[in-house]
């Protein structure tokens, strides 16, 4: 059996080149297609959680995302995760008991070198775990 390790979310998060703008019920929606899409293909499916938002308005949308708001959309993928029980990695928490922050910039959804490494270390992790089962 194969592994499907996947994450869906800042694009909602962000607002990034949305006709209609995403909400926790639209995002949850998503989810469920794609759960029910991976299903038929008999793999293990691994969630991922959504990384923590930045700081600052994200520089290109100019949208501040809270970490109420993006407990708002990791709530509402959880509880489509447990309807269907989907393994969790959660990326988010792995990032916020850091003691630095890892993102390029207060305004930027992307990390350094060392905080790439270490969400892929974990990713990978998950996956060889998966696979050992």
């Amino acid at each position: 059996m194969g592994c499907d390790h996947f994450n869906f979310g800042l694009w909602d998060l962000y607002r990034w080149r949305q006709k209609q703008k995403a909400a926790p019920e639209s995002y949850a929606k998503s989810l469920e297609a794609i759960v029910k899409t991976i299903k038929k293909t008999n793999a293990k499916i691994i969630f991922a959680t959504t990384t923590p938002p930045c700081k600052a308005p994200e520089y290109q949308s100019k949208v501040l995302i809270t970490e109420k708001q993006n407990k708002r959309f990791t709530d509402a993928a959880l509880k489509v995760m447990k309807n269907h029980n989907v393994e969790i990695n959660d990326l988010h928490a792995l990032l916020k008991k850091q003691k630095v922050d890892h993102h390029r910039g207060e305004d930027n959804v992307h990390y350094t070198d060392a905080g790439r490494d270490l969400l892929g270390q974990q990713v990978a992790d998950k996956i060889l775990d998966s696979i050992a089962q």
